[in-house]
């Protein structure tokens, strides 16, 4: 199993952005993926950690969090069908 998280600047432009990627998500899959906000510590100690120089940022990790499978950054955004890809248990 994976860990899907999206790393962003809430209230900025990528607000917009990520929550119409969340509501497309939601409707293609059922499934929901983890938001986190970059002025959290957490969301600065994974962009730190992962590399992440560009937002929004998705990061698909191991369920552990303690690697990182798939990153995606800036936009555009990846299709639902290349995230959705790793949210399917193996």
């Amino acid at each position: 199993m994976s860990k899907i998280t999206i790393l962003y600047h809430p209230d900025s432009s990528q607000d917009t952005l990520v929550n119409d990627y969340l509501r497309d998500y939601r409707a293609s899959t059922g499934k929901e993926l983890n938001l986190l906000s970059l002025e959290t510590k957490e969301g600065d100690w994974l962009a730190q950690s992962v590399d992440a120089t560009q937002y929004p940022a998705i990061i698909v990790s191991s369920d552990d969090g303690s690697s990182v499978i798939k990153m995606w950054q800036g936009e555009p955004l990846p299709l639902i069908s290349e995230v959705s890809y790793y949210d399917n248990p193996s």
